[in-house]
């Protein structure tokens, strides 16, 4: 067959939520492991960075490109996904198939993944309809969840192996340019940019060696939080989106956590570290620490920040900036 035609940015991201493109492709995947007969396909409601789409409110085919390292994620996800796949304690969209759309020839073969469809809504589409409480519970499930991800086996693992190279690698490679790409982003102000030099931790004081390494989801945003209302109130059903999945510092996941899901309220992030197990408080010393990761963060966590907390603009520098997000008393 043929394969999908998304070779430019421009038309990757005109067609990538197409349902009509790529309903047929969808359906060569569901007849190829018996998921048919395919009546509906559609677009995801919230949009990711690759092609995602549901069938019959069945099943969900995920596929994966050349763009934004798409083969890569497809191994990580997959290997995540068969790891999970037997865990009830880590509530996921069940794996049901895998495979390419070209099964040979040149180039980029197409793998996909179809999972389980799970009835329920993002937690950004509904977040603003959510009390304290609601939230608050959500954190707290979230932070059980996310205890037991970090103490997962993996010495079975073939990519995501139980060692801090991979790790140590990525915050190397972040350090590269950290202030010229926030300055490229725009959402800090100059200010703050031009004291990152000074304030960053290096990469060797951020991995702590004497530690075992932690499966991590890597971007725990609102969108792959899945929520239900159970009666009046709205529940946790499951993670999604284990793509960015990788090993390393638990710390790392309070990044994507504390900015997108708990939109930095500190409350929220008390709630999640109680359960969670951290006893004690966050002095100033982890707080450079949170906010390294931070600024060290393949996306910008910073772009709704200063809309959302006008107040933290009047921060005097980086130091104040990191006490103002993360410290927490006793």
């Amino acid at each position: 067959m043929r394969a999908p035609d998304l070779g430019t940015i421009e038309k990757y991201r005109r067609l990538f939520t197409d349902a009509s493109y790529w309903a047929p492709f969808v359906k060569v995947v569901c007849k190829k492991h018996g998921l048919g007969p395919v009546h509906n396909v559609r677009a995801g409601d919230v949009a990711g960075t690759y092609p995602v789409f549901i069938v019959d409110d069945k099943w969900v085919v995920k596929f994966f490109g050349t763009h934004f390292d798409g083969q890569h994620i497809f191994s990580v996800e997959l290997e995540v996904g068969q790891l999970l796949s037997s865990r009830l304690d880590l509530p996921s969209p069940a794996l049901i198939a895998h495979g390419y759309l070209l099964e040979g020839g040149e180039g980029c073969r197409w793998p996909y993944l179809a999972f389980e469809f799970v009835k329920a809504r993002s937690l950004s589409q509904v977040s603003d309809r959510l009390s304290f409480d609601e939230k608050a519970a959500i954190a707290r499930t979230v932070g059980t969840i996310m205890r037991t991800l970090h103490s997962v086996d993996l010495h079975d693992m073939m990519i995501l192996k139980p060692t801090w190279d991979g790790y140590r690698a990525m915050l190397q490679r972040q350090s590269i340019d950290c202030a010229e790409r926030h300055r490229n982003w725009g959402s800090l102000p100059e200010r703050l940019i031009g004291q990152i030099g000074d304030f960053l931790l290096p990469p060797e004081e951020l991995v702590l060696q004497h530690n075992r390494p932690a499966l991590l989801h890597g971007d725990l945003t609102e969108d792959h939080v899945l929520v239900t209302r159970n009666g009046t109130d709205w529940r946790l059903k499951a993670i999604i989106d284990y793509g960015d999945a990788l090993v390393g510092d638990p710390m790392y996941e309070l990044v994507a956590l504390h900015f997108d899901m708990f939109r930095c309220d500190k409350r929220l992030l008390q709630e999640y570290l109680t359960v969670y197990g951290h006893q004690g408080r966050f002095g100033s010393e982890v707080a450079r620490k949170l906010l390294s990761l931070c600024l060290l963060f393949p996306f910008d966590v910073f772009h709704l920040f200063l809309e959302r907390h006008p107040v933290a603009s009047t921060a005097s520098g980086l130091y104040e900036l990191a006490d103002w997000l993360f410290s927490l008393a006793v």
